[in-house]
């Protein structure tokens, strides 16, 4: 199946530990028309950041589901780590889903920077597009819609994630959350339940606002290694007079990675093609605070997106947007 975000969700578990949290882009959805009144998949395909299909499967059967959708379902599914960080939220999972009427994004006309390849990096100062906006804005905008509990089954994890719906579906039903010596952090839960690659089920058996559905076929991001800078040590010093050059690998072909350098007032966030090596622009670098007293967070998201048209019980047509997103984050000096 197919989900898809431009690069996005605030993280929360970063939140937790004093790092960034940038925001969840999710680009537009390309839909695979299909009608029908059964919940089932008519097709879905898997692309990247940036929209390009990788690849198609079809799933389930069933009519064509031809039109305008009448509802976007979106999932960011979360594993993040925080290196040089020991205690429990350090390394963890969490998921934000939502089920709205359809949507244009907002405007971005955020401050834009390009480096040689043509990749774009956007200023955010006090804002995270396109989820927090200006003025106190938010998107997508509510009510949401209550379709039952939603449950995502990923493969070789001790059981489903679950989500019960009051408002919006941020309540977890399963699995326990997780926990440091008296405390306990409700939106996060073992990284057990977030393996890398593994295949994902998303149901939901209808509610007030909305029939049975359901996709399969999901796919988790795969694992990565951030070799500039040294993430898993550290020691490295981000220089915000230059332009500031990333490695990683494996790469992973028809993904996408995303690169958040932040200071202690704004953040830069660059897209890359998932090929190993990208450049974010010293132009860019040259709007963040940095110096003999200032730290730099980096945070980076390697994000696979799906996107599925299915249709619920009561044949409404339900344009599904997947995006597992595996982060890592880790603190630098400046300079």
């Amino acid at each position: 199946m197919t989900f898809r975000s431009a690069t996005p969700v605030t993280l929360v578990l970063a939140a937790v530990v004093g790092c960034a949290s940038p925001a969840e882009e999710l680009p537009p959805i390309i839909t695979d028309e299909g009608a029908g009144g059964t919940p089932s998949v008519v097709s879905s395909t898997s692309t990247g950041v940036g929209g390009e299909p990788n690849g198609s499967h079809q799933g389930g059967g069933g009519p064509t589901a031809d039109g305008p959708p009448d509802v976007t379902a979106r999932l960011l599914y979360i594993n993040q780590r925080v290196f040089r960080e020991d205690d429990a939220f350090a390394q963890g999972g969490t998921a934000k889903l939502e089920l709205h009427t359809p949507q244009p994004l907002p405007v971005d006309d955020r401050p834009e920077f390009f480096n040689g390849d043509g990749e774009r990096c956007t200023l955010e100062v006090g804002t995270e597009w396109p989820t927090s906006l200006p003025m106190d804005a938010t998107w997508p905008a509510g009510p949401f819609l209550d379709a039952g509990d939603l449950s995502l089954a990923v493969s070789g994890t001790p059981g489903p994630v679950v989500y019960e719906y009051f408002d919006s579906y941020y309540l977890r039903l399963a699995p326990e959350p997780v926990k440091l010596g008296n405390f306990t952090h409700s939106y996060f839960f073992p990284p057990i339940y977030v393996p890398h690659g593994a295949e994902a089920a998303l149901s939901a058996p209808g509610g007030p606002d909305l029939g049975a559905f359901s996709v399969d076929g999901l796919e988790l991001a795969e694992d990565y290694t951030v070799t500039t800078p040294n993430m898993t040590m550290g020691g490295d010093v981000i220089d915000t007079g230059s332009s500031f050059t990333f490695t990683w690998g494996p790469p992973s072909p028809g993904d996408h990675m995303a690169v958040i350098v932040k200071d202690s007032f704004s953040f830069i966030k660059c897209v890359f093609d998932d090929d190993g090596e990208a450049t974010v622009p010293a132009s860019a670098m040259a709007t963040l605070v940095g110096g003999q007293f200032s730290t730099i967070t980096v945070q980076t998201w390697r994000e696979h997106h799906e996107q599925a048209r299915v249709l619920s019980a009561d044949g409404k047509r339900i344009d599904v947007e997947f995006t597992s997103r595996h982060v890592q984050i880790g603190r630098f000096g400046s300079q």
